[in-house]
């Protein structure tokens, strides 16, 4: 004889348990059914939610750490791997992301592929400035050079400024984009959650 189990908790369903119904080898005990459904707004977007939280707090760090040295001792290789995993990040957020359309998730994939293609010439800039006292027949000394040209090395601290400013942009972008799709998703399961006296049954 055939004994259903809740779809849950795997427990054996007896007589005059409340449950909801969805089909033969689909039952769920009233409260298993409730559990799930508030389990299925907890996760939804919890690893987007959680990444973007990770991504502003990086952002925010590295920008203040930019804005506090000294233009004639920035080292942007100290930056560079920061802003790397930024990106990846950002972009893998776009990839899952629920709330984002196609053209949302194409849009925001070339606003990173820009960011990156800016940010490789803010390197080779960066070290062509440095190779210019390398390959030169200067007596002054790395540091002495740089004080020479700190309106150079400021300049190029403003477009890394400006760099992270644009990945902010993103974040938010993505960050309104998971609240709106939270919001949906609450939506729909209280709605769900609003059906459940109309369906359920005594086993």
């Amino acid at each position: 004889m055939f004994k259903p189990h809740c779809t849950l908790c795997h427990k054996k369903l007896r007589k005059n348990d409340l449950t909801i119904v969805f089909g033969r080898s689909n039952i769920w005990h009233e409260i298993c059914y409730l559990e799930h459904l508030e389990q299925n707004f907890q996760n939804a977007g919890l690893r987007e939610i959680t990444m973007l939280k990770k991504v502003k707090k990086s952002l925010s760090r590295v920008r203040s750490k930019i804005l506090s040295l000294d233009s004639r001792k920035f080292d942007l290789s100290k930056f560079l791997k920061d802003f790397e995993i930024n990106i990846i990040s950002l972009k893998s957020i776009t990839d899952t992301s629920k709330g984002l359309n196609i053209i949302e998730k194409n849009g925001i994939k070339k606003n990173l592929k820009e960011i990156f293609k800016n940010m490789t010439k803010l390197i080779v800039h960066h070290d062509e400035f440095l190779d210019q006292h390398k390959f030169s027949k200067t007596k002054l000394t790395l540091e002495q050079f740089q004080e020479n040209n700190e309106d150079v090395l400021e300049a190029l601290r403003e477009k890394w400024i400006e760099l992270a400013d644009s990945l902010i942009d993103v974040h938010n972008k993505l960050r309104l984009s998971e609240n709106k799709n939270q919001r949906k998703i609450r939506s729909e399961v209280q709605k769900q959650i609003d059906e459940i006296p109309e369906r359920v049954e005594r086993f």
